[in-house]
């Protein structure tokens, strides 16, 4: 009876100890790669830092990996110095947009980078003020110029617009320099217009 007794011990003692075991191993592939940043904007000759963090399947960092990870240079735009290891330093070549992409295991990840020209850029809206009635539409037109007024060319620029309030007027844009709102009740929100690294915030007015 002892001795049965002790076949259970040893039994319920090893079943614990395979499952602690199986609790504590760590899965050996790389599931993921987050990326900081996702974006960066540069001018040519202009360099930044990408870092990557390999993670497992349950989005834990597995920063061992990090020398294996590999770093490919997409479009002509941009370069990077190192082409393995835990980051690397991406450098705008041309006026463009590019990317670089960081690969290990089965995790893959882009950082979008846009190559911008020299200088200050300059934003405005048109029709300013921007007023509209209810149950109306208004077309809207950007202008981005640089310090000596001269229209700037949008190849390399991220464009984007939002609207703070979709209560008062719906907004309807793309990436381009023209949008259009809908007033759809009398208030006021802010319209967002980013250029690359540049923002411009408007107030708009729905009567």
């Amino acid at each position: 009876m002892s001795r049965f007794g002790g076949t259970l011990v040893v039994l319920a003692a090893a079943a614990t100890l395979s499952g602690g075991c199986a609790e504590s191993v760590r899965p050996l592939f790389v599931a993921d790669v987050t990326l900081r940043p996702d974006s960066a904007f540069l001018r040519p000759d202009e360099e930044a830092v990408i870092e990557a963090v390999p993670r497992d399947n349950r989005g834990d960092a597995l920063l061992d990996r990090t020398p294996f990870v590999r770093w490919i240079a997409e479009g002509e735009a941009v370069s990077v110095s190192d082409t393995l290891g835990a980051q690397t330093t991406v450098r705008g070549l041309d006026v463009g947009s590019g990317a670089v992409r960081a690969e290990i295991g089965r995790g893959v990840a882009t950082t979008r980078v846009f190559v911008v020209p020299e200088g200050d850029l300059l934003l405005s809206i048109q029709p300013s003020p921007i007023v509209l009635s209810r149950g109306e539409g208004l077309d809207l037109t950007a202008w981005v110029v640089d310090s000596q007024g001269a229209p700037v060319s949008l190849v390399g620029h991220r464009v984007s617009w939002s609207f703070d309030q979709d209560d008062v007027a719906l907004l309807s844009a793309g990436q381009s320099l023209t949008a259009r709102l809908f007033g759809r009740a009398s208030g006021t929100g802010r319209l967002t217009l980013v250029v690359s690294d540049r923002s411009l915030v408007e107030t708009v007015t729905v009567r």
